[in-house]
């Protein structure tokens, strides 16, 4: 029950964790840098994906619902990716639409 009391406890392993979160981004950049330098990776970066306007419509008996209208977007090496927004946005329609 001691320790219930203590709130500020709570702060030494989010400390822990952000430390170490930190330590591996500064690392995983020095690998990066050090590769680069190398050339081992290519310093310039490449297009890996290229989309524009993608549309996705269902066809329904009630009508079109238009999933995906007009994205636009490029992912170069080293990039990465995230779709973000509210649920039925059309996230996940977008990501099956590329993949198709």
């Amino acid at each position: 029950m001691e320790n219930l009391t203590k709130w500020w406890l709570v702060f030494y392993p989010l400390g822990v964790l952000f430390l170490t979160l930190l330590l591996v981004v500064f690392i995983g950049e020095a690998v990066r840098e050090a590769f680069e330098s190398e050339g081992i990776l290519p310093a310039a970066m490449t297009q890996l994906l290229s989309i524009r306007g993608l549309r996705t419509y269902f066809y329904t008996e009630s009508g079109v619902a238009k999933a995906v209208d007009g994205i636009d977007l490029d992912v170069e090496q080293g990039e990465v990716l995230g779709l973000v927004g509210e649920s039925g946005s059309g996230k996940s329609v977008t990501a099956l639409s590329i993949l198709a």
